[in-house]
């Protein structure tokens, strides 16, 4: 697995509100037919951001054979300061799972993009942090 930035180059941090792109690599002795990759993604604590699995908003894939990669972009990272860990499968047409990582390491959140600059948001504030604006009306 490679966790990518944007422009293609390795990473390990980064700040929220940027894009990611997560590569997962797979390797198969004999051609798999409309396998399903899965990808969750945690807080270092346990707690469940997401779960997401290849044909939930991609194409299904109809084989794979020999050795390959497939890969997850998620857009607009809004994630709270910290570590985050994932889990990956994949599983073949019948739902027997042929692999299973659980709690892998995955990147960690620094300050930036579209965090609050008040204070430090890290995850006892919550995991996520969707662009929010507070507004002064006056009475109504």
């Amino acid at each position: 697995m490679e966790i990518l930035n944007a422009d293609g180059q390795l990473i390990s941090h980064l700040k929220a509100g940027t894009e990611i792109v997560i590569r997962i690599h797979y390797a198969v002795r004999e051609a798999l037919l409309a396998p399903r990759f899965g990808f969750g993604l945690l807080t270092e604590k346990g707690a469940r951001v997401l779960n997401s699995v290849s044909n939930d908003s991609g194409p299904e894939i109809a084989r794979i054979e020999g050795s390959g990669f497939v890969e997850v972009h998620i857009r607009d990272v809004t994630l709270a300061i910290g570590r985050y860990l994932c889990n990956l499968a994949v599983t073949d047409r019948t739902g027997n799972y042929c692999d299973y990582l659980r709690d892998v390491p995955l990147f960690e959140i620094t300050q930036g993009g579209k965090l609050p600059v008040s204070r430090t948001y890290d995850q006892s504030s919550g995991i996520v942090y969707p662009e929010i604006m507070w507004e002064l009306k006056g009475d109504l």
